[in-house]
């Protein structure tokens, strides 16, 4: 099964693993946070990176998408959930 992308209510397949959104919606989020979204998963695969700074730029490119599309009533970030769970794993340590 092919995935399908991440922007709300698009059920588009994607040509394969590793993208974010189809290639309308990518397309539609401005080129600056594109290549942040890029430069933040390749510094957290790099181990020179954050997980939340990915995630972050994505929720922020995927919020930019649900506010095109009229849907950001629909949009649920993940970063708050993270931050919350990494604030709870902190407090553990």
């Amino acid at each position: 099964m092919k995935p399908i992308c991440n922007a709300v209510g698009c059920q588009r397949e994607m040509p394969g693993r590793g993208s974010l959104m189809c290639r309308t919606h990518w397309y539609a989020v401005p080129s600056l946070l594109r290549r942040q979204i890029n430069a933040t998963w390749t510094a957290y695969q790099r181990r020179e990176g954050e997980y939340f700074d990915y995630i972050e730029a994505r929720d922020e490119a995927l919020r930019f998408v649900a506010e095109g599309d009229g849907r950001l009533a629909e949009f649920k970030p993940d970063l708050p959930r993270l931050k919350a769970l990494r604030e709870i794993r902190e407090a553990k340590s």
